[in-house]
């Protein structure tokens, strides 16, 4: 009796630690919430209680999708229900066997074999959710994300190495070169995506495309809480609807058919007076550059434990 009596206790004090410890972090919370607005990285990993705001007011399905050819749709490699709907997150071919991506679409978490094995690579599919002859669904090789042995981690850019290359035909499929030059205030650029059609909305089968303009680094810098050095930042801000969405994510931001930014995330999902945010592509060219699939990349310690074995025999 004295045994169970004395476990009654502490489960009731275990009960009580945790109820206290809940209703603190849900008032740390609500605290949070109303000293800042909502950021997120243009995936559906943090709740707003926000009303819904059309998105892509001023964007567009083009009778000729002529940039959808460089767009990829990064999924799961299982399937909820069906075809193409397991989408999180975008990417643009740089190479044909080369994806350039946003580094939070590739969680840490999933860093390793596992991961390798539970995403894809869909390509040559403007309406995700279509399989059709020139659908391409490719396995991943290896991950590169900036900042994993440097000091600047916060820099949101990555590349999808695949185990083989994507079959560019140049209507379905092309290579999207990469900018050479640094962005001037008030470039007229394209963002294109499978995002939301609007905070917390459906994703569309066929890929939006939205006309935005580069803003100047002073006025992007006037965000303070938000903006990096390593980001620039594209609006309307007569049209301020005009924005990517959960699931552009890692897509590619474009002008002149050349990507020069990569969506990052977000105040919300066209939220007025809040620009949106995508990593400078030309402040990391050369780690860009470095990290396509030109050269073969070594294991050098399975070449040692090779060697080793070998030794042995």
């Amino acid at each position: 009796m004295f045994l169970l009596k004395l476990i009654s206790q502490k489960l009731c004090a275990i009960t009580v630690i945790i109820v206290l410890s809940l209703t603190s972090l849900a008032l740390c919370n609500q605290q949070l919430s109303k000293a800042y607005p909502g950021v997120h990285h243009h995936t559906d990993d943090l709740e707003r209680s926000r009303g819904y705001k059309f998105l892509i007011t001023g964007g567009y399905r083009p009778k000729v999708a002529n940039l959808t050819k460089y767009l990829v749709s990064i999924s799961h490699a299982n399937f909820k229900k069906f075809f193409g709907d397991a989408h999180f997150c975008g990417g643009a071919i740089v190479k044909p066997n080369t994806i350039l991506t946003a580094a939070h679409c590739i969680s840490k978490r999933l860093y390793g074999f596992q991961m390798l094995r539970s995403i894809i690579v869909i390509a040559g599919t403007p309406n995700r959710l279509q399989k059709t002859e020139h659908t391409q669904i490719m396995k991943v090789k290896r991950v590169a994300v900036y900042g994993e042995s440097k000091t600047e981690k916060s820099v949101d850019i990555a590349v999808i190495i695949l185990q083989r290359n994507i079959r560019i035909d140049n209507v379905t499929t092309g290579v999207l070169s990469l900018t050479d030059h640094p962005l001037r205030a008030g470039e007229k650029c394209t963002v294109l995506g499978w995002g939301r059609v609007f905070d917390h909305g459906p994703m569309p089968a066929t890929a939006l495309y939205v006309d935005l303009e580069i803003w100047s680094r002073r006025k992007c810098q006037s965000y303070r809480n938000f903006y990096a050095p390593s980001l620039l930042c594209a609006g309307v801000p007569d049209d301020p609807e005009r924005d990517s969405c959960a699931g552009d994510s890692g897509g590619p931001l474009i002008c002149d058919e050349k990507v020069v930014g990569v969506v990052s995330f977000g105040i919300g999902c066209g939220t007025p007076g809040y620009p949106g945010f995508y990593t400078n592509v030309y402040r990391y060219l050369d780690w860009v550059r470095a990290n396509l699939a030109y050269r073969l990349h070594i294991n050098y310690i399975l070449m040692v434990k090779c060697i080793f074995f070998l030794w042995l025999l």
